[in-house]
């Protein structure tokens, strides 16, 4: 986002974000009716009833209480015609009439994007082959396998498939008499050159062609079924990584689903191919598969731009779990919620449709346990839990699912859940639960790792995200911040965002979000509607006093475990050292406190 960013002026940014209306903008997308300051109306990105999306012109900003997304009117554009940052800047800027710089390319880059094009024409050439050798029923194995599978025309169309002959290069000769280079056959993948010989060979031969489009749908790869198991080792082939193409990013099916992913809120993942296909036959569209078993995190992420809930639906059998495992691991871990469809043994999606019907389907889904139930069934199903020790050890590797607890209220039900399967009470769970806390027994997962292009979401806890916004609200709380610390009241993250408050409000008398980059919106927009639906207008004042203090208190906390640490580490070696540790340590609990004898903590 960085990158894309430095693209265009940061005083360009910020003009088209003054001559934006947020309301005129959405009103494009959505009916919206007044209510006090801000305007509510029915979600555009999941399917609702009751009005839960709220905008606020003052601040420049939306927010859905429905399915938690929000920010500014770059990122709802983005959202809602699923553009990159610049797309939504430069369309906007269109639309406002403030003219943007085209972006001055590197030679480098220049001859980066001419390649990208010029394989993405190829592999649309390959595409045709594929395509018209299926359709004028060249391969009649592929023709009856699909006619036995029970796979429709118009499924068969609308996803591309195809057919690479068998024989050794007939896709090959095809393409260089239309003028493509052997360097490009053998970049995407779509041909081989043989040891022995050095000629080129069809990589796909005799295989029903799957195409795979990326999200703004492109075909950058493409998958291959081999018919006859004893003609291949690999049953299915995926393209190589290419310059278009990384496995670990790319879903099959996005690009057909992604619009009824938003409607229904709900992502369901299956195995493969051939599940796609049957579940679109059927009329369930929000469907899409990994190119391989379990989810990546750049696949998650991707999802995660429709939707937050997710429902895995892969086999039953020893891989299929442990893919499930794997999956639900990450897809909490980046903030998903997710449920596991279990199906009868040995059905997949297509037969169970085929033999219970579409609802029946959806019954299951509903019925789905969630991924902290379908753990703890694994995990006690053979358990016997009348020995405390075998209790004991399987809440120790229970207890970490709920640091991945973003509420009160979600750990509540993550806390019953655990006590139950563990047959213990609620009570003892939540003090196991302290206890590690507090003394550090039980490790945090550790941080998912973030491709270099990609820029994290910001980690900032729940409280510094409501001073924060009380900085949106009002410029003026910037002085007892200042007053108390500064920055230095907060954590890293925290600090960034307080800087970059800081910054527009010197440059621009005052803070908007949309002078902020895409990634804060978000959570700047919960905790705007956090403060608006439950803390009077009237204490506003004394909810942002609290919150400052309870700031300090947490750094003067944090200071006195350093003081501590630094003694026990000074003790042996120098008595000067520790007397002034010592003193340190005493002036730090005496501030602390007065400090608690002032606004009470939220409990």
């Amino acid at each position: 986002m960085s990158e894309e960013r430095g693209l265009i002026p940061q005083e360009i940014i910020d003009e088209i974000n003054e001559r934006t209306d947020i309301v005129s903008l959405i009103s494009k997308y959505v009916s919206l009716k007044r209510t006090g300051a801000n305007y509510m109306g029915l979600c555009p990105f999941h399917g609702e009833k009751t009005p839960s999306f709220s905008v606020s012109p003052s601040k420049q900003i939306f927010h859905c209480f429905g399915c938690g997304i929000g920010g500014n009117v770059f990122k709802f554009l983005m959202e809602i015609e699923h553009l990159s940052f610049p797309q939504a800047v430069r369309r906007l800027g269109k639309e406002a009439g403030v003219a943007i710089p085209e972006p001055q390319l590197s030679p480098e880059k220049k001859k980066a994007l001419q390649e990208r094009n010029r394989l993405r024409a190829v592999n649309e050439k390959a595409l045709a082959f594929y395509r018209q050798a299926l359709v004028a029923n060249r391969v009649p194995v592929i023709r009856q396998y699909l006619t036995a599978r029970g796979v429709p025309a118009e499924i068969e169309e609308k996803f591309e498939l195809g057919a690479c002959l068998p024989g050794w290069d007939h896709m090959t000769r095809a393409l260089m008499q239309q003028g493509v280079s052997t360097d490009d056959l053998l970049t995407l993948g779509l041909s081989g050159r043989s040891r022995k010989t050095g000629q080129l060979y069809d990589r796909f031969r005799d295989r029903l062609i799957f195409p795979i489009r990326n999200g703004s749908g492109h075909v950058v790869a493409f998958g291959g079924r081999i018919l006859d198991p004893d003609a291949a080792p690999q049953k299915y082939l995926n393209s190589p990584e290419t310059p278009l193409f990384h496995k670990g990013s790319e879903l099959y099916g996005l690009y057909a689903a992604k619009d009824a992913i938003r409607k229904a809120d709900q992502v369901i993942i299956v195995e493969g191919y051939m599940d796609v296909l049957a579940c679109h036959k059927w009329g369930v569209q929000n469907v899409v598969a990994p190119l391989g078993t379990a989810l990546t995190d750049e696949q998650i992420k991707r999802l995660l731009r429709y939707t937050y809930h997710f429902t895995t639906a892969f086999d039953g059998d020893g891989a299929g779990i442990r893919a499930t495992l794997k999956s639900l691991d990450r897809i909490e871990a980046l903030g998903g919620h997710v449920r596991v469809l279990q199906l009868p043994e040995g059905q997949d999606p297509d037969e169970f449709l085929q033999a219970e019907g579409v609802e029946a389907f959806y019954s299951r889904i509903g019925e789905a346990p969630e991924g902290l139930a379908f753990r703890l069934k694994l995990m006690t199903k053979d358990a016997d839990l009348s020995r405390i020790e075998t209790q004991m050890g399987l809440l120790e590797k229970s207890l970490p699912t709920l640091d991945l607890c973003k509420t009160p209220a979600e750990k509540d039900h993550a806390i019953r859940l655990i006590a139950n399967f563990l047959d213990l009470s609620e009570q003892v769970v939540t003090d196991e639960y302290k206890y590690r806390m507090r003394y550090g027994r039980n490790r945090k997962k550790e941080a998912p790792e973030v491709p270099a292009q990609e820029v994290p979401a910001p980690d900032l806890t729940g409280r510094e995200w409501l001073v924060l916004t009380y900085l949106l609200m009002d410029a003026e709380n910037f002085a007892p911040i200042e007053h108390y610390g500064g920055p230095a009241l907060f954590d890293n993250a925290a600090n960034s965002l307080y800087q970059l408050m800081k910054e527009s409000y010197q440059t621009h008398n005052k803070i908007s979000a949309g002078f902020l980059p895409v990634m804060y919106g978000e959570g700047l927009a919960k905790a705007l509607s956090y403060i608006e639906r439950h803390i009077p207008a009237e204490k506003y004042q004394q909810h942002f006093n609290q919150l400052i203090t309870e700031l300090r208190l947490n750094r003067l906390e944090a200071q006195y475990a350093a003081g501590l640490q630094a003694l026990n580490e000074s003790v042996d070696s120098d008595g000067d050292q520790a007397r002034e540790i010592l003193d340190r340590l005493e002036a730090l609990l005496i501030e602390k406190k007065l400090l608690e004898q002032g606004p009470r903590r939220e409990t």
